[in-house]
């Protein structure tokens, strides 16, 4: 409920602005925010398990659905990464199948890989947390290329 204050004439201009600023205010929230102290020095919240960025390799992903198997087509220098994948794109189906193709093939946790951009659309941005692994952004990538399959 929104209370207001109907102002008088005879009001001087410090209860003025203090009404006005009660306007749209609970009068609880108007008296706690009138109550409370400012703090001199802000304060630096710093979560326990922040991940570091540097950790962090984001990939363009390329998705074609509905192929026989899923398999890598290419991996080119700058990242971006072309995948078939067996399920078809409809409720999420395609997604899990490339964050479980992925696992499976940098043996990596599920947990670690991630869909950043693109969750339906074919063009992903995938991003894979290295920071509890072995794996560097280097044997990441020379992996990747190794497990390319080439139409023979």
């Amino acid at each position: 409920m929104i209370k207001s204050l109907i102002l008088n004439n005879s009001t001087t201009t410090n209860t003025t602005t203090a009404t006005t600023r009660y306007i749209g205010l609970s009068w609880r929230r108007y008296m706690s925010s009138m109550t409370k102290k400012k703090q001199s020095s802000p304060t630096t919240i710093v979560q326990a398990n922040s991940v570091d960025e540097t950790t962090i390799v984001r990939l363009n992903v390329n998705v074609h659905p509905n192929a026989k198997q899923s398999t890598i087509v290419q991996f080119t220098d700058d990242g971006c990464l072309d995948l078939r994948i067996s399920q078809p794109p409809i409720d999420g189906k395609a997604n899990d199948e490339v964050i479980d193709f992925l696992s499976d093939e940098l043996k990596l946790k599920k947990r670690f890989i991630t869909v950043d951009k693109g969750l339906k659309s074919r063009n992903k941005v995938i991003a894979i947390d290295l920071s509890e692994s072995s794996l560097t952004k280097d044997t990441l990538y020379t992996t990747l290329k190794e497990k390319v399959v080439t139409d023979e």
